[in-house]
């Protein structure tokens, strides 16, 4: 549910998961995220509410309910860093939490 009390997107039709999914495939190491509304500007649902607003643009956004569900964004972060792993751990795909786990022992 949104703060507006409405269901929110279903899982997968936002920009994240697919930009997740995008990353994870790139060598580039990630620098850093936003995201950015493409609609028209008065459906804007999610006003950016970031402390401090660092701006890009009046188009920037707070992700959605569903997408900002602590879970979904931990499933979104190891998408987005498999590749990472791969360089890292000669080819290993398992997250980095797993990853530095396995150094300090």
């Amino acid at each position: 549910m949104g703060r507006d009390g409405k269901l929110s997107n279903k899982p997968g039709q936002c920009a994240e998961p697919h930009c997740a999914t995008s990353s994870g495939q790139n060598s580039s190491p990630i620098t850093g995220s936003i995201t950015i509304w493409r609609g028209e500007p008065e459906d804007l649902k999610h006003v950016y509410t970031g402390n401090p607003k660092t701006k890009f643009g009046d188009d920037q956004m707070d992700p959605c309910p569903t997408c900002a569900l602590p879970h979904n964004q931990q499933i979104y972060h190891e998408e987005a860093i498999k590749s990472q792993n791969k360089i890292t751990n000669g080819g290993n795909t398992t997250n980095s939490t797993t990853n530095q786990e396995s150094k300090k022992r």
